[in-house]
């Protein structure tokens, strides 16, 4: 019998193409990857992850109401990551004290160095809306994401969406086009259709997304921005409508056949445990039973998912 869905978002897309038996773990077992640190002891990534974002969040909305001028950036910053650290400490009921304080003083000084490069390069685009969600028709879905920031073309109106990233890794140095096809990179032109409803929503119709930018917030602190190759190469990368249009036909057939395998129930192992596999990095490497040669190769000799493999292995 088929599933109901719901909507679906980039991210989970993503997992799926992954490997849909961790798609399985944790969307529809909601089982959560096991931390790697001691609760007390240090921050776990997710901690970090969700610090930064809340970090930028505030400190973005202060600096708009304040024209974003660079020289607002320390005063801002300080009041925001006073305000990120209450509000940490009061949901997660642990104080931000010794090691812990020193983690989140790391995030500070990563968002404080992206920032002021930032400011400094906005150029004509006006950072606007922050964290915001939105659903859209796709292929015969709904697609549903949460963009970290929508930045808007002071001259002709052209929106940019600007996602945060903590590092910049091997995965990321194929082409996001390339990926984009085989579904293991779908943020970019699914956020291209995302951004103009946010625009909408806020009472600018017909706006037109141009550009997902991608930065890598903590190599701010360890390269140097002012060098173009190391700039392009470590801290940002970004995605173009026009190498969206390029691959959308791919992309919604990708989006489509990864709908139908999730509504279906095709929840297999994708093994891909060499070196930078997947697998190497995966919470659920321990209960998936990639080792059975007979489970790991049955997927791959299946007919009925011929069309799961032509897209990621193309």
């Amino acid at each position: 019998m088929a599933r109901s869905i719901g909507r679906l978002s980039p991210t989970r897309l993503e997992r799926f193409a992954t490997c849909p038996f961790r798609y399985f773990a944790e969307e529809v077992l909601k089982i959560l990857p096991a931390d790697d640190v001691v609760e007390g002891e240090d921050l776990s990534p997710r901690e970090i992850g969700k610090l930064m974002h809340s970090l930028l969040e505030r400190l973005y909305g202060r600096l708009a109401a304040r024209d974003l001028h660079p020289d607002h950036l320390g005063a801002e910053l300080a009041q925001a990551m006073t305000d990120v650290a209450a509000e940490f400490e009061r949901q997660a009921h642990l104080p931000l004290r010794g090691v812990l304080r020193a983690r989140f003083a790391e995030i500070v000084r990563a968002v404080e160095a992206f920032a002021a490069f930032d400011l400094a390069t906005l150029g004509d685009w006006e950072p606007v809306w922050f964290e915001e969600r939105a659903t859209v028709p796709f292929a015969e879905l709904v697609l549903a994401g949460q963009l970290d920031r929508i930045d808007r073309h002071r001259g002709t109106g052209a929106l940019r969406v600007v996602d945060y990233k903590r590092r910049f890794g091997l995965h990321w140095q194929t082409a996001l086009a390339t990926q984009a096809r085989r579904g293991e990179k779908l943020q970019a032109p699914l956020y291209l259709r995302l951004a103009p409803a946010v625009a909408a929503r806020h009472g600018v119709a017909g706006a037109v997304a141009t550009q997902a930018v991608f930065q890598f917030v903590e190599d701010y602190l360890r390269g140097d921005p002012e060098v173009d190759e190391i700039r392009e190469e470590r801290l940002v990368r970004v995605f173009t409508a026009e190498e969206s249009d390029a691959c959308r036909d791919d992309v919604e057939q990708a989006v489509a056949t990864f709908a139908r395998f999730i509504r279906d129930g095709w929840f297999f192992i994708h093994v891909a445990d060499g070196q930078g596999g997947h697998c190497t990095r995966c919470d659920f490497g321990s209960i998936c039973r990639k080792n059975y040669g007979r489970l790991r190769r049955k997927p791959e000799r299946m007919p009925a998912l011929t069309r799961y493999w032509e897209i990621v292995r193309p």
